[in-house]
């Protein structure tokens, strides 16, 4: 089902107090800020998330700019203040733009669901154009040695993982 729908569900089923990793991996701009807040309150859990930066963000970012509400409104979070950001990027080419929009994620997942640490990776189809990025965050540095180390790429490769 629709995740934002079904959050409370899910959350009713995650033990007390359990170390929790949570792999949020939508389609598009489909899992809200809203939805990440009610799954981490009141819980241990580090996120690793699919942000469709490449896929959605950066060819729909003048559409999402012209709604009040979008999609990606709702994906960044309250005040994200992301459309003055977009506007005043000096270079607003599809790598900068998913830059800013991934920064401005994890500047949100900072300060308003106290997440200290935040990591990303782009990963890129097979001739090497970026598709979408992974988003990392969690409350302990130990969270980011384990995202590094497992993150890290294969000597010779640019396979990750």
């Amino acid at each position: 089902g629709n995740c934002n729908l079904r959050i409370t569900d899910i959350v009713r089923e995650i033990p007390s107090g359990a170390l929790t990793v949570a792999f949020v991996d939508p389609t598009g701009l489909h899992a809200e800020f809203s939805t990440l807040q009610t799954l981490t309150t009141g819980r241990r859990v580090d996120l690793v998330i699919l942000l469709a930066d490449y896929m959605d963000i950066v060819r729909n970012i003048a559409v999402y700019a012209g709604k009040e509400d979008s999609k990606l409104d709702r994906v960044l979070g309250p005040d994200s203040n992301w459309r003055t950001e977009w506007r005043n990027l000096s270079n607003q080419s599809p790598s900068n733009v998913a830059r800013l929009c991934a920064e401005i994620f994890k500047r949100q997942l900072r300060e308003r669901l106290g997440y200290v640490f935040t990591a990303d990776k782009v990963l890129k189809n097979i001739k090497g154009d970026a598709i979408y990025r992974l988003v990392y965050a969690s409350k302990s540095d130990r969270g980011l040695d384990f995202w590094n180390k497992i993150t890290m790429k294969e000597r010779n490769s640019d396979r990750l993982f």
